[in-house]
């Protein structure tokens, strides 16, 4: 058996066991503690396609309901907001589309898919500006929003996230010293061709950036069913 066969058959095992370990019939929310590190999905990660999608490395924000709020540990990829400088928010923006369609039906097979909750996501207006950041949302994948952003995590470090290699070679910001990016948020910020994000050192903007801006880091963020 030549290597890359050989890697793809462990990976494809260890995945199993991952999912077998998981989604038991007698797992529930109450075995996973919010911090915890769980594995779920595939995409390409460190940039080498010869050997396959990598495993995606979740972080537990959040459980409810035997549900668990997911985010990636990493910056999975760079995209722009939007694709188009102009007025958006998250209901009509090309990241939105590209999250709940391609990102989603490449990384998650369909027995994945089926424990991914649909959540209906409320977009509260922009903090301290009160700029609208649109209707209600159902989505299958998201990014947070700058009041999420502000109360699922308990210090600004566990906000910082480094770029995967993959979405360095897509043109990820890198800050040299931390060796983290920032990464979008949901929310329209002061103007409404803004959005706001985590800066590469943890903190919440309050002035945002342009929805075009390429180097911007992308964290999914999911809901999946556990019993």
């Amino acid at each position: 058996m030549n290597m890359f066969i050989m890697k793809k058959a462990i990976t494809a095992a260890l995945a199993a066991i991952v999912t077998l370990g998981m989604f038991t019939a007698s797992a529930s929310a109450k075995d996973y503690e919010i911090g915890d590190t769980v594995t779920f999905g595939t995409h390409e990660q460190d940039n080498n396609r010869k050997d396959g999608a990598e495993d995606i490395q979740w972080i537990v924000l959040d459980k409810q309901n035997g549900r668990l709020m997911l985010i990636s540990r990493y910056c999975l990829d760079s995209k722009p907001y939007n694709d188009t400088l102009e007025a958006t928010n998250w209901e009509y923006c090309s990241l939105r589309q590209w999250l709940n369609e391609d990102f989603y039906n490449a990384a998650f097979t369909e027995e994945e898919q089926e424990r991914i909750f649909v959540e209906t996501n409320e977009n509260p207006e922009h903090d301290p500006y009160k700029t609208s950041s649109g209707r209600t949302t159902v989505d299958r994948v998201s990014v947070l929003s700058q009041e999420e952003a502000n109360s699922l995590f308990t210090t600004v470090t566990e906000r910082m996230a480094a770029p995967t290699a993959y979405a360095k070679a897509h043109g990820a910001y890198l800050n040299p010293k931390t060796k983290t990016a920032w990464w979008w948020l949901r929310t329209t910020s002061y103007l409404n061709d803004h959005v706001t994000y985590t800066t590469s050192l943890g903190g919440v903007s309050v002035n945002g950036r342009e929805v075009t801006r390429q180097d911007a880091g992308v964290r999914p963020v999911i809901w999946i069913t556990v019993e």
